[in-house]
């Protein structure tokens, strides 16, 4: 019988997140192992393993857990293994490092928000970023859950991990959410607190922390509350700070506005008859607190970070905002402005679609169907054998042979940057080139007749697009913003903040122009999320509306 294992740090994030992926694979008639500290059993887990895996990386009992679940791998000889949380996915990876090239076993790391990101503490930057790049060759399939992370991932770890992949969040049945307030009275969905026909209800559902960052949204509340004092706030999750909060409240006399909830299981019914679902959390992978208000059809308030701009539009679904000022500006807006409140929950009543848990299931039954075939595997060395008939020397082996390259560098198939002269050519940070760019550093046309080849240095700087089947020659100098248009020739130096189209390319517009140009479109014509593409799994459906919203022009896709 084919076995599986999900290894999380503690038994909640498996009962909140993934049982539908437990029954996947129990369907699909897999032996489903779970392995956790907690003692709690799940429906469709056949095999409960208890290990003592901690949350703090400084732990040591988390080298014990290391050396517990390597005993269970080794003995069980999974199919497939699938980690998740921080140190979930470390103590995993590194017992069965064995396991992957003695059985074959596959190891998938669903990372549910990177610790190390742009702007993040430089601590975590060194310490969890070495931690991750150095586990991703033991990672066969790394799966991303914005595209913050997805992107991050391609660029630091595509050389070290076979697979790089992004699935939107876990998912959520939407179905769940679907409350009638009409049919059940609204001061009864929440029997402990009474409502008043005119109370305007922000809640907040997630574990009292720091990082989840409530102290921001009591004094939210502190300051909003002078003028509408018929605002409550509920506090929604399980207590991990030991009443600071709550005593934060008393000091500041906030107890008939602010209220603690705790840990619930009837969060459709809370969300309900809430008006707004507010969300001042530091660092998120993909805030499954949102796509649940998304699902009750809900307005969404929240701080700026990572994962919200991934879900939240402004004014169409929500607000992201930067600081206090805002953010109570935001709510008063739609406090003030009950028509914008309903336009909005109707937007979220569609955008909820996108996170439905069984649109998130195909895609991961995808990544395992995949990997139990073998065609992953396949399929990396089918692609290495293409590019080397092609003359696609690797990036990394032209860099050992000289050639420069800065930061988030970005080369897409069919690419030749001159092998044999590659030393001659330097390309900046944050430079794209687009499919079938030829880079040359010599011209051979004479070499026949002069018995030499023309040679000169080629320098791309930093902030460059290069258009498909674009052609650079050499001597060539490219300045920095600078966008070339598909199927262009550059035969000479092209000057900083320049757009360039043509044989021979000549400057079309400044780059400011272009880009001007560009935003304004994007206010008229129509916009798809990640979600409308490929690598977001695009459906059927989407494909359909996607046809049908261009019938009249251009659209724009992240």
């Amino acid at each position: 019988m084919k076995k599986a294992l999900y290894v999380a740090t503690v038994d909640i994030h498996i009962k909140s997140f993934h049982l539908p992926y437990l029954k996947l694979l129990h369907d699909k008639g897999y032996e489903v192992h779970v392995a956790t500290n907690g003692d709690e059993i799940f429906p469709f887990c056949d095999v409960k393993h208890q290990i003592c895996i901690e949350r703090s990386p400084f732990k040591l009992s988390n080298l014990k857990a290391i050396t517990q679940l390597k005993r269970i791998i080794e003995t069980e000889k999974f199919d497939i293994i699938h980690c998740h949380t921080p140190m979930g996915s470390v103590v995993t990876r590194l017992a069965a490092k064995t396991a992957r090239k003695k059985y074959g076993t596959r190891v998938i790391y669903t990372a549910h928000g990177f610790h190390f990101y742009k702007g993040a503490p430089k601590l975590n930057w060194f310490l969890f970023y070495p931690i991750e790049k150095y586990l991703a060759k033991y990672t066969d399939t790394l799966i991303t859950i914005n595209n913050e992370d997805y992107s991050l991932a391609k660029r630091k770890f595509s050389k070290r991990c076979n697979d790089i992949q992004y699935v939107p969040g876990v998912g959520i049945d939407i179905k769940k959410f679907d409350v009638d307030v009409e049919k059940i009275e609204r001061s009864k969905l929440i029997k402990e607190f009474p409502l008043r026909k005119n109370d305007f209800i922000l809640t907040c559902v997630a574990r009292l922390d720091k990082n989840k960052h409530q102290d921001f949204l009591i004094d939210v509340m502190e300051n909003i509350c002078k003028k509408h004092d018929n605002i409550h706030l509920l506090l929604v999750g399980p207590d991990e700070l030991n009443g600071f909060y709550q005593k934060l409240v008393k000091s500041k006399k906030m107890e008939n506005n602010i209220h603690f909830l705790g840990r619930r299981d009837d969060i459709p019914n809370i969300l309900a008859v809430s008006n707004v679902i507010v969300s001042a959390s530091m660092r998120e992978g993909l805030p499954v607190n949102v796509i649940e208000a998304f699902s009750a059809s809900k307005p969404v308030v929240a701080l700026n970070c990572r994962g919200m701009k991934d879900l939240i539009e402004d004014d169409i679904n929500g607000f992201v905002v930067n600081n206090i000022n805002d953010f109570i500006e935001k709510i008063d807006f739609l406090y003030s402005n009950p028509k914008k409140n309903i336009i909005i929950c109707n937007n979220n009543k569609k955008k909820a679609k996108e996170f439905n848990v069984s649109h998130i299931l195909e895609k991961i039954k995808k990544i395992y169907r995949l990997w139990l075939r073998g065609w992953f595997v396949m399929f990396n060395l089918i692609q290495t054998f293409i590019r080397t008939i092609r003359g696609e020397i690797s990036t990394k082996k032209l860099i050992k042979n000289g050639l420069k390259v800065g930061k988030n560098f970005n080369r897409q198939g069919h690419c030749i940057i001159d092998p044999p002269h590659c030393w001659l050519i330097e390309i900046g940070n944050n430079v794209t080139l687009a499919t079938g760019v030829y880079i040359l550093a010599h011209d051979a046309s004479m070499k026949k007749k002069l018995n030499y080849a023309k040679i000169g240095k080629v320098i791309i700087g930093d902030n460059v697009f290069v258009g498909a089947y674009s052609i650079i020659l050499p001597n060539v100098s490219i300045g920095n913003n600078v966008i070339i248009g598909c199927g262009s020739v550059i035969t000479k130096d092209i000057p900083d903040n320049s757009v360039v189209a043509g044989n021979p390319g000549r400057i079309i517009s400044t780059y400011e122009e272009y880009i001007k140009k560009q935003k304004k479109s994007m206010s008229e014509f129509p916009l798809f999320g990640e979600e409308f593409t490929t690598r977001g799994g695009i459906s059927k459906e989407q494909k359909e509306e996607m046809k049908e919203k261009l019938q009249d022009g251009i659209g724009f896709v992240k």
